[in-house]
């Protein structure tokens, strides 16, 4: 998730927002990766690494530039009616505290962290391995069997409409419109010439993984 600031205080703010006037911190125009979230009764807020530190700041000094939820968030509640979407570290007893003072475990765990945020390959790693497990049961399949797991990935590939990165979007568009044109009987399709059976398969299976790997 990536939030653009538009403004760098809140006018009129209740005292019990936090960091409602950001002046000289924040840049007007630059975007941010979000680490977390807090909803709260009073305000919702990111948190994002801005000079060296973690912050808390009001929704309403950004706007959305990429609203893809990070799989290492959890969900959890606290007292006073609040709820965190925090990587498990962010949970972790006396973290923020020790992270504001420089200790070298924290930090270390954080760089860790971040490299997994502002990877443009990392937020689409659990999907990734997903297409490959299926290009590589594909390929040990025969049979129905392999034309029901093509016909998986084809429907893996086309029902997932998240990915933004154009490259990695592109690599899977012309895997699944290559894959559609798999027919184990192709006395069918003698007409058809596009359509292609097991042995052109496989060669089209292993480009495809490669093209992954390759991506990656």
């Amino acid at each position: 998730m990536k939030v653009r600031c538009i403004r760098t205080s809140l006018v009129k703010a209740n005292l019990g927002i936090v960091n409602a006037n950001l002046r000289g911190y924040l840049e007007l125009g630059a975007d941010y990766v979000v680490y977390g979230i807090r909803v709260s009764p009073e305000m919702n807020y990111y948190m994002i690494f801005n000079d060296g530190h973690l912050m808390e700041v009001p929704f309403l000094l950004f706007e959305l530039v990429d609203a893809t939820v990070s799989p290492l968030w959890q969900l959890r509640y606290s007292k006073g009616n609040e709820m965190t979407f925090w990587p498990e570290l962010f949970y972790q007893e006396h973290f923020f505290e020790n992270f504001s003072e420089y200790e070298v475990l924290e930090r270390q765990s954080f760089e860790k962290l971040q490299k997994f945020f502002i990877s443009p390959v990392s937020k689409y790693t659990a999907f990734l391995e997903q297409i490959r497990a299926l290009l590589e049961q594909a390929q040990r399949l025969r049979g129905k069997d392999r034309m029901l797991c093509v016909e998986e990935i084809l429907d893996t590939i086309l029902i997932d409409v998240s990915i933004q990165d154009e490259r990695l979007d592109a690599i899977l568009t012309d895997i699944a419109y290559i894959l559609d044109f798999y027919s184990p009987q192709m006395a069918v399709k003698r007409d058809k010439p596009e359509y292609y059976g097991d042995e052109q398969l496989e060669k089209e299976l292993k480009l495809a993984i490669l093209r992954l790997d390759e991506y990656e």
